[in-house]
């Protein structure tokens, strides 16, 4: 049976989810008049301030490594992005563009506007509220997730350990 903060819970990630859906939703109506998307846009703002390769990217929007490399070079076909040689020579930093940036900024113009519609109803201190809220989540959360990822490492070591000594195959023999 599930007691009240499960279910808590349960409603706050669905209240999560669904806005999520809805940010993303407008991302892709608003970045589609400059024929991109909102995972583009997410990728643009990651490397504006500096290059990053497609794994950092990939760790900081949460999509797989291959999306990122796909998106990135899509990017790059565009002239929006460009691939220059990282420290790793293994790997290349993606590098924003001035056409890169010139689409962020029309996308940042938008960006005001749509913040000035929302904050007539959210008021600023309740996004400042909202956003330290999520933060607080995010790391207990990150923390779960790290300590739930250790133990699936144990159990996993724990499995393999007896099924190689327990095997009925030629290996035990």
């Amino acid at each position: 049976m599930r007691n009240d903060i499960s279910e808590g819970f349960t409603q706050f990630t669905k209240a999560l989810f669904a806005a999520h859906n809805m940010v993303l939703k407008h991302g892709d109506l608003v970045t589609g008049k400059y024929q991109q998307t909102s995972a583009r846009w997410r990728i643009l703002g990651n490397i504006e301030p500096c290059p990053l390769t497609v794994s950092q990217i990939a760790k900081l929007t949460g999509y797989t490594r291959q999306s990122i490399q796909r998106l990135a070079d899509a990017l790059v076909d565009e002239g929006l992005a460009t691939y220059e040689s990282a420290l790793d020579r293994r790997t290349k930093n993606l590098c924003i563009t001035e056409k890169g940036k010139e689409v962020l900024e029309k996308l940042a113009e938008y960006e005001n506007e749509w913040v000035a519609r929302i904050t007539q109803t959210l008021s600023v201190e309740e996004l400042t509220n909202l956003t330290r809220a999520l933060e607080k989540v995010r790391a207990v959360l990150a923390e779960d997730y790290a300590y739930r990822r250790q133990r699936q490492k144990e159990e996993t070591k724990e499995m393999s350990y007896v099924q190689e000594y327990t095997c009925p195959d030629y290996r035990c023999e």
